[in-house]
């Protein structure tokens, strides 16, 4: 009977490490939840054993409440490995899911992502993501331990203090991970500032489709000597491809070549199936374990022919305007990189076409006519039922990704 850790909070929480470390060598499962759990239906899907809340930012009597759900819940141990480690999806689409991993699946995903890499030059590794996104957990916090690298994080949530910190922290021997969110906000400031580069090792980019002129801003500009790019999943624990250190990109989206650990096939209009060790342990949904033989990530991906993957979105958010279909992931990279404007853009109806673009900004300077003609440039569509609405900030999940579901319902009100 092993015990159960849910942890909440962000980084800086010291304990944290020291329990990631525990819990990889098999002394009880933790379980690290995002900041707001809509319910806890998962624990009567997980094996048998007390539970313990640990962290920040529990409700007062939820320690108790779980204790007595723990006693209660009948025992569930058919696991084919035991689980050492959970946390959850983004749920930016739905409701999040579980995901559980086994300690081979994590340690042969990062074998598999930093063979890549010159272990020679690496002596510390600073870590933009949350603990609670597999990027932060499995390639920073986890590989910290398992490498011997010093592990830097910025307390709270994310903010320009972040940024600060990096500034502070460069050094040769520095990898960064970090989305592309993270790295075109450091470099306004940087641009801002004038602040001149210093060089520092490598970087991973990763959680989202990258363009070229980043990469190469990474390089130029912040002085990253050999910038990486990594496309995964947190099914994959995560790493499912990596476009290599100093490997520059073609082209806007390229995720380099697959990991040999894993066997990846693509799917047309479905999306990339993996098989292989780093495959999660488990995908626990509506109160059940399921224990994966092969998983499909819902990701437009093609082959560039020479064994090079090139990643356009996710399958599952296409705008399909009158048969003309577009990514409304490639719509928001758009206006971030022409008008510096964050967005959530979804598929509204639409009697005519059957799909029109909705848009919400946090740009309450853009008009509605300056988007319609960046994107009638930009992609050959005129959008002429575009509808917008501004908002001083971007709605977020409990994972703090974009909430597209919650964008999806503004629409909605604002038509009655």
């Amino acid at each position: 009977m092993k015990e159960i850790l849910l942890w909440k909070g962000f980084h800086g929480d010291l304990p944290l490490s020291q329990s990631i470390g525990r819990a990889l060598e098999g002394e009880f499962l933790l379980i690290l939840c995002p900041t707001i759990l809509p319910d806890f239906d998962f624990l009567d899907a997980l094996p048998s054993g007390p539970i313990r809340c640990i962290g920040e930012g529990w409700e007062e009597g939820m320690q108790e409440a779980l204790a007595a759900r723990a006693r209660a819940r009948s025992s569930f141990d058919a696991f084919p490995a035991p689980p050492c480690l959970g946390l959850f999806t983004s749920g930016s689409t739905g409701r999040p899911r579980l995901i559980l991993y086994s300690r081979e699946n994590l340690l042969s995903s990062l074998e598999a992502v930093y063979s890549l890499f010159d272990h020679k030059k690496i002596d510390s590794i600073f870590v933009y993501p949350q603990p609670f996104h597999i990027f932060g957990l499995a390639l920073g916090y986890i590989a910290a331990q398992i490498y011997g690298w010093r592990l830097i994080t910025v307390p709270g949530k994310y903010s320009q203090n972040f940024h600060r910190a990096w500034l502070n922290a460069r050094s040769p021997g520095l990898l960064t991970l970090a989305t592309p969110t993270h790295m075109a906000d450091l470099l306004g400031i940087v641009r801002a500032e004038k602040i001149p580069p210093q060089p520092t090792y490598s970087a991973i980019l990763g959680g989202a489709s990258v363009e070229r002129k980043l990469w190469l801003a990474l390089r130029d500009e912040l002085g990253i000597e050999a910038p990486s790019i990594g496309y995964g999943a947190s099914e994959a624990s995560p790493g499912v491809t990596h476009l290599a250190p100093g490997i520059e990109p073609r082209k806007d989206g390229e995720i380099g070549k697959p990991l040999p650990h894993l066997v990846v096939g693509l799917e047309k209009g479905a999306g990339i199936r993996i098989q292989g060790p780093s495959l999660c342990l488990a995908i626990v949904e509506n109160g059940r374990a399921e224990f994966p033989n092969s998983y499909l990530i819902p990701d437009l991906v093609s082959d560039a022919g020479d064994g090079t993957f090139i990643f356009t979105g996710r399958a599952n958010l296409i705008l399909n305007r009158g048969g003309v279909k577009q990514s409304l992931e490639e719509i928001e990279t758009a206006l971030l990189n022409n008008f510096s404007a964050r967005s959530i853009c979804v598929a509204l109806e639409h009697p005519r076409l059957g799909e029109e673009l909705g848009i919400v900004l946090d740009n309450p300077d853009l008009t509605r006519e300056q988007v319609r003609a960046f994107l009638r440039t930009k992609f050959g569509s005129s959008f002429e039922d575009l509808t917008i609405l501004k908002l001083p900030s971007l709605p977020l999940n409990a994972s703090l990704k974009l909430d597209r579901v919650a964008a999806l319902s503004l629409f909605k009100v604002a038509r009655y």
